[in-house]
């Protein structure tokens, strides 16, 4: 072979080589790429526990439809900027009756009668007036300061609503059997309890507690319920909220 062409030859060899070892270098990171995934995605799954949460009354009866969060000891976080949530009214009630949201939400109020109402609330955390409306809904609002938004309607004066505005992700209501599961990260959290028919001494319950693993926890109440009007006569004490 001349020297000129085996210089060539000799050069096509090398870039060759050089391409084929850029090549099967991306070969083998995307090789790893998804096992690099895969153990993030496992670790993040993996750091969170479920905690069992129980609420008895003093009777040691199930409590139901006690808002219960657990704040994590690191300061009040917010939601992410497009949460919204939904108070309705229906049937002249407004719909959940007790809505639970994290600080930084914001909450529409359709209104799915077919008569007008005018919501409103002179509570602290978030006083509003949302004037006579039936078929278009206000835009809805943002709640960003915590504490319990107590709702009425100028119309109904019967109308009774609650919006309980949390500084935690981690919250959430007991079922009728008392129980509340929250997937958390394990550490230490405050936690504490409200519903509307709780007595003050409850409402203002704050427990320090520490989960390390799934576990149970168990809290009861240590006065008498408020007197619920509107289930008056209901075999469920703590009536529809």
């Amino acid at each position: 072979m001349p020297i000129v062409e085996a210089a060539q030859f000799g050069k096509h060899l090398r870039l060759s080589s050089w391409s084929w070892l850029k090549q099967a270098s991306s070969v083998l990171w995307l090789a790893f790429l998804p096992l690099s995934i895969s153990v993030q995605i496992f670790a993040t799954e993996t750091s969170f526990i479920n905690t069992k949460i129980q609420v008895l009354d003093i009777d040691k009866k199930p409590a139901k439809g006690i808002v219960i969060t657990l704040i994590p000891k690191e300061g009040p976080q917010s939601a992410s900027p497009d949460t919204l949530a939904t108070m309705a009214q229906k049937d002249k009630s407004f719909l959940p009756r007790i809505l639970v949201v994290q600080m930084g939400s914001s909450i529409r109020f359709p209104n799915q009668d077919p008569i007008k109402h005018h919501v409103y609330s002179f509570s602290k955390p978030k006083p509003f007036q949302l004037k006579l409306y039936r078929d278009k809904d206000p835009k809805p609002l943002l709640f960003d300061k915590p504490g319990v938004v107590a709702l009425g309607c100028n119309i109904h004066d019967w109308m009774l609503g609650y919006i309980y505005v949390t500084q935690t992700p981690y919250f959430g209501r007991t079922d009728d059997k008392g129980h509340l599961t929250l997937k958390t990260p394990p550490g230490e959290y405050s936690l504490t309890l409200w519903h509307p028919l709780l007595n003050e001494a409850d409402q203002a319950y704050s427990e320090t507690v520490t989960f390390t693993s799934a576990t149970s926890h168990q809290v009861q109440l240590k006065y008498k319920q408020k007197v619920n009007v509107q289930s008056s006569g209901s075999s469920n004490p703590w009536g529809d909220y």
